[in-house]
């Protein structure tokens, strides 16, 4: 833009990277006649590069003019996508980075804020008039304050019915538990569509239900490419990975690791994944908590506390047979509540669909395909980046992660447990379109009405923000519920699988000649436990500021699941691999994602794959150094398994 004096200047993140605003000032012109020109324009930076167009291949783009041109001003960021602009004859704009709109922000108490600055979570002004009247100068401390919203007696019946069926569920099942078996494994009666129904809301979650929509409306549908890459899983893990565990007849997924490797093995393995279900049910507690602290009177602690304490009730009394049946219903909640939504947005948008879909692809929300291949690319979400990163996320989630190996054991036999998968596949694909297709519609509806969006609510809130001042009354209780499940499948999922993981790959092998009562209460009380220690873990993030959790998930995947999942690939498809090897990948492996985390500017999306990668290269490199006696693996590696095919078949 032109050269200019007096500017505004703000740092602020707009939904996809923190970006720099110059905005308004004045500027000078020479011809006709030399004069003052005040300027409008808005100009955003950003280090990151635009691939949409060239036009922003230097970082600058231009944005949304502000409505009226103010020298001199001050402005500063308020909430995560905000921008709130002082100085003009007690006037305040505000400036939204997503949606590039601006709306007036209401007035001040004096005439000209010379300069201020934010203090927390509050504004400290400076009014000048004073000074210039020989006064003593003015300050002012501004707060700003969330519209409060009122959920209503219809709401909280609806919510509370839905809690008080889940918690009916836990009671009917505690009696059916005789166990171990019944209380890990469901006395393996469980239908192949209730395991996928299962596996669908495990995988899904608050993070999916929230984050992906959140992610859609902040940037764009570039993420939807990990999704089809779910089928690749699918057949890999049906052909390769499911009769591994159906033929040990494994409680644990890390029993495997003990047969192929050696019992150290099968420890770390094991004590890495309840580490990481302990930290995704404080994740997904806490992105709950913001939902549920926004639309209901509850603080988000108070939200944690509730959300912990009936997860830890229903799935300690019932095990995973109330875990998978509690899934099930889950999942028509949370499909039907998205529907809802996705409804509403739409015959919301003043011109209906023909609106929708020319804002969104004007705005460019339906750009998918980065085909960025440069050498910087590793950075950015291009094309390969999301595939190689989905697939790794997929393989670390569907052969060691406990809480969806469990769900293979569950069924009656092989063939139904394959079936179970492939539909999780076909539901997960339908599940991440409609989410997208959410987030776009949002987009469209708060541009086409910036009024009714709230600075201060975090950018993950923006479904509920939409669910409680959008919705007829009953809808939002019946969607505040949807998130409700989409939470506590993956909270009472995370705590039985954790508890089968210490009961099977530490007690019992500590704890020996002990009846199965013995281990089904040791069972009933880390339940208790695990879901403790991940509540606890959760309101301590309630005080934190993360602008995605979505991508915070993913680098959380990476960092614990990497290491994890490249130990049972090096099992499976290498033959010289020892237990010396395997301990030695597993350091690499962290060691490596650290490295990657700390000191580079590596996506998010490819921890995994660094993870899983660095634990399988240098576990096998280290077998070949290091030496070492290797197991009996007959039947435990791919090719063994391919003997016994063919022998089948013969």
């Amino acid at each position: 833009g032109p050269a200019r004096a007096f500017n505004i200047t703000v740092a602020q993140h707009n939904g996809q990277a923190g970006c720099v605003y110059v905005i308004s000032g004045r500027g000078g012109q020479d011809h006709p006649a030399p004069q003052d020109v005040f300027l409008q324009d808005v100009y955003e930076f950003s280090p990151a590069r635009y691939p949409e167009s060239s036009e922003n291949e230097t970082g600058w783009r231009r944005r949304c003019d502000i409505p009226a041109a103010i020298v001199a001003g001050t402005g500063a960021a308020l909430g995560q996508s905000h921008i709130l602009i002082f100085g003009a004859a007690q006037k305040t704009w505000l400036f939204h980075a997503i949606t590039d709109t601006w709306i007036e922000g209401g007035s001040t108490p004096v005439d000209q804020i010379s300069a201020g600055m934010k203090w927390g979570d509050h504004f400290i002004l400076l009014a000048s008039e004073a000074r210039q009247r020989g006064g003593a100068s003015q300050v002012w401390l501004v707060q700003p304050e969330q519209e409060s919203s009122e959920f209503g007696v219809v709401n909280f019946s609806t919510l509370i019915i839905y809690l008080s069926s889940m918690m009916l569920i836990g009671f009917y099942f505690c009696r059916r538990n005789k166990d171990t078996n019944d209380y890990f494994r469901g006395g393996q009666r469980i239908p192949w569509w209730a395991a996928a129904c299962s596996i669908f809301a495990t995988m899904l979650s608050s993070i999916t239900y929230m984050s992906v929509p959140a992610k859609a409306y902040a940037a764009n549908w570039e993420y939807l490419l990990g999704y089809p890459a779910i089928f690749i899983t699918a057949a890999i893990v049906v052909h390769f990975i499911l009769p591994f565990f159906r033929r040990i007849d494994a409680t644990s997924a890390y029993e495997y690791l003990e047969k192929r490797f050696n019992r150290l093995t099968r420890q770390i393995g094991s004590g890495l994944f309840v580490f990481f279900q302990i930290g995704r049910m404080a994740i997904v507690m806490y992105l709950s908590a913001l939902a549920l602290a926004a639309i209901t009177p509850f603080s988000e602690v108070e939200a944690i506390l509730i959300m912990g304490v009936l997860s830890v009730l229903y799935s300690t009394l019932g095990g995973v047979e109330a875990v998978i049946w509690t899934d099930t219903i889950q999942t028509f909640i949370l499909l039907g509540g998205a529907l809802l939504i996705l409804f509403f947005a739409l015959i919301n948008i003043n011109g209906g669909l023909a609106t929708f879909f020319a804002t969104a692809a004007e705005q460019g929300k339906f750009h998918m395909v980065n085909w960025d291949w440069d050498l910087h690319s590793y950075t950015r979400a291009a094309f390969w980046v999301l595939i190689v990163g989905s697939l790794a996320q997929n393989l670390i989630s569907y052969t060691s992660d406990q809480a969806v190996v469990q769900r293979y054991m569950t069924t009656a036999s092989e063939k139904l447990a394959s079936r179970s998968i492939w539909t999780n596949g076909i539901m997960g694909l339908f599940a991440g379109l409609l989410f997208f297709l959410i987030g776009a519609a949002l987009f469209v509806f708060y541009r086409t009405h910036p009024t009714q969006l709230d600075p201060i609510f975090k950018n993950d809130a923006i479904m509920p923000l939409f669910i409680v001042r959008e919705l007829p009354v009953g809808i939002a209780g019946l969607l505040v519920a949807g998130i409700f499940a989409a939470a506590q499948s993956t909270i009472s999922t995370s705590m039985n699988s954790a508890a089968s993981a210490v009961v099977v790959d530490f007690i019992r092998l500590f704890v020996r000649d002990k009846s199965d009562r013995y281990y089904l209460q040791c069972s009933r009380l880390l339940t208790f436990c695990v879901g403790l220690a991940g509540t606890v873990i959760a309101v301590l993030l309630a005080s934190a500021d993360i602008s995605s959790l979505l991508d915070q998930f993913f680098a959380f995947i990476g960092l614990f699941g990497g290491s994890l999942g490249g130990l049972f690939l090096l099992g499976m498809f290498t033959k010289r691999a020892t237990g010396r090897g395997a301990f030695a990948g597993a350091i690499i492996g962290a060691v490596a994602l650290y490295l990657v985390q700390s000191y580079t500017d590596t996506h998010v999306y490819l921890y995994a794959f660094v993870g899983i990668a660095a634990c399988f290269i240098g576990g096998y490199v280290s077998s070949l150094l290091l030496g070492g006696v290797s197991a009996d693996i007959s039947g435990l590696t791919i090719y063994d398994l391919y003997k016994i095919r063919r022998g089948a078949e013969k």
